[in-house]
């Protein structure tokens, strides 16, 4: 009797106490809800920024990609394919234009922050989730990391956290099958740029050190798994190395992807990677301090006896994470999109503290509620005029000053309109949006300058490649950038393209448009014979020459 009095009082009490669980339940769902709402709407009303220069090559590429034109063929760079699959995906689903390269950004960020939510919630509690995938959301909407454009930063952290997750289920329920498929998620985040494997090898380590802590120790199931994980992580690169081999394009692959990006990231110092850090984490700082605050907290109180268990998950994650941001030392703004699924986690686990800490009667909760809105409300109010009053030209002059990137598009209508579908062109300066926008095939290989003016072995060779290229295509139109950031020239810059240019233009070429920055506001544009008596008021000019006795459409 005793025993059923028991089993009846337990099942009342787990009647009363699910009620208020659901509850909780829904509220974080409605408050994730909320917060992605207020976030779409902000970006969509930013939805028409132009492209920047790495949007501009990614779209370029999935551009070709759709025509059945591999990478590393038609145009170079130093990014591993991943992304410019997505790309081509994204241009298939959303089409060709730069407003449907933000709305996929749009569902990739609110994807991401759902898939750091679970996290949270798996992790250590509901506020935990909720709290990690607001200051995602805040975070990335800042213009301190350039988060309006669709860098490939977003499509790298998405597979990598998304693969995270899965690991942690795949370990908690032993699940080789998850496993692998959590790896495969891990490859493909290195895939699509080569900074995602700071992610896969913490991957590879935590699984390892998972089945190793078990007891007694399985041998044949700790090397079950890790192998499994590993098989799946070499998968999506082997598919690619494959591919480039079988269509005979391994070399110029392997060299952009890998010589030439070693080259890349050993030409900075630390005294001067230190200074960029410095530069850019300041600015990030002020736009999201509190949120930053709440993180700082959550890296310090991991020890509390709450949470403790999961420190060497939650440190390990801050650290690869930070790890792949810095490749390099260039620690440029959009960089540290890699960092903020962390530091969102760890400010996840501030917040479950604070709420912990505080909500043991009424007074305290309406205490932690007060904290949390604060955290959450001074990073939109210190960018409020950015998120609600600029519109997406000015807001892209905020963020990157007097570059072409508005401009690009009104030349590419230019070129559109006056050459045909079959007819290249050529762009001197790094705007590869200029071909996406114009919907024409570059006559060179080269679609950064940088690539050229950069002081590596290789850029001399480069610039005579990129010279017979333009000279036996004899593009239509000949677009050239003197703006200085399209270039970088340094003191050690190869100089064979700028000597070579003039006398080419000269002889065969004559111009026929400009586009003249005056300022951040003012852009003055001429075509045609106004082009012959216009003196250029400015050094940031893009200038568009055309064949000689070429008659205009």
């Amino acid at each position: 009797m005793g025993k059923k009095k028991n089993q009846k009082k337990t099942k009342k009490e787990i009647v009363k106490t699910e009620p208020p669980k659901i509850l909780k339940n829904i509220l974080g769902f409605l408050i994730m809800g909320s917060v992605i709402l207020f976030v779409s709407i902000i970006r969509l009303r930013l939805l028409d920024v132009p492209l920047e220069r790495d949007e501009g090559e990614y779209a370029y590429m999935g551009q070709l990609l759709l025509q059945g034109i591999l990478p590393y063929t038609e145009a170079y760079n130093m990014k591993l394919p991943g992304i410019y699959f997505v790309y081509a995906l994204i241009l298939l689903i959303f089409g060709q234009t730069h407003t449907g390269i933000h709305l996929a950004l749009l569902f990739v960020n609110i994807a991401t922050s759902i898939v750091l939510f679970l996290l949270g919630r798996l992790l250590i509690s509901n506020v935990t989730g909720i709290a990690t995938g607001i200051s995602f959301l805040l975070m990335t909407l800042s213009p301190s990391v350039q988060g309006f454009w669709a860098n490939s930063e977003h499509f790298v952290i998405l597979p990598a956290t998304g693969g995270i997750l899965l690991m942690l289920m795949a370990i908690e329920r032993n699940n080789t099958k998850h496993l692998f498929l959590s790896s495969l998620l891990l490859g493909t985040a290195f895939l699509i740029k080569q900074h995602g494997i700071l992610f896969l090898l913490f991957g590879v380590i935590y699984v390892c050190w998972s089945y190793l802590r078990k007891t007694p120790l399985n041998v044949r199931d700790f090397a079950l798994n890790v192998g499994v994980f590993i098989l799946g992580a070499l998968i999506p690169f082997c598919v690619i190395v494959v591919l480039f081999l079988v269509t005979g394009n391994f070399d110029r692959f392997w060299l952009f992807t890998f010589k030439y990006a070693y080259e890349y990231v050993s030409m900075v110092t630390l005294s001067e990677g230190i200074t960029n850090f410095k530069v850019v984490f300041t600015t990030i700082l002020k736009s999201n301090l509190t949120i930053l605050m709440l993180s700082l907290l959550g890296l310090i109180i991991i020890w509390y006896k709450e949470t403790r268990s999961k420190w060497i998950f939650c440190y390990g994650f801050f650290i690869a994470s930070f790890l792949a941001v810095c490749p390099g030392l260039y620690f440029r703004e959009h960089y540290f999109i890699f960092l903020l699924p962390a530091l969102s986690l760890q400010a996840g686990i501030g917040a479950h503290f604070i709420i912990k800490s505080l909500s043991s009667n009424t007074l305290r909760t309406a205490v932690s509620v007060c904290i949390m809105t604060i955290v959450f409300v001074y990073p939109v109010l210190m960018q409020k005029k950015y998120f609600f009053k600029l519109s997406p030209v000015e807001a892209c002059r905020v963020t990157y000053g007097p570059n072409p990137f508005p401009e690009s598009l009104e030349v590419a209508k230019y070129i559109h309109k006056n050459t045909d579908t079959n007819e290249r062109i050529a762009v001197l300066g790094s705007e590869p949006q200029i071909y996406f926008y114009a919907k024409r095939r570059s006559a060179t290989s080269y679609i950064y300058m940088y690539t050229l003016t950069e002081p590596h072995k290789y850029a001399r060779e480069m610039q005579q490649e990129m010279i017979r290229q333009i000279e036996s295509c004899n593009p239509k139109y000949v677009v050239v950038v003197t703006i200085p950031t399209s270039w970088l020239m340094r003191p050690d810059s190869e100089r064979l393209l700028m000597n070579w240019m003039p006398g080419f233009l000269e002889q065969r070429y004559t111009i026929s448009g400009i586009a003249d920055i005056i300022s951040p506001t003012n852009t003055i544009y001429k075509w045609g014979n106004e082009t012959l008596s216009y003196n250029p008021r400015s050094i940031s000019i893009i200038a568009i020459y055309t064949q000689k006795d070429n008659p205009e459409k």
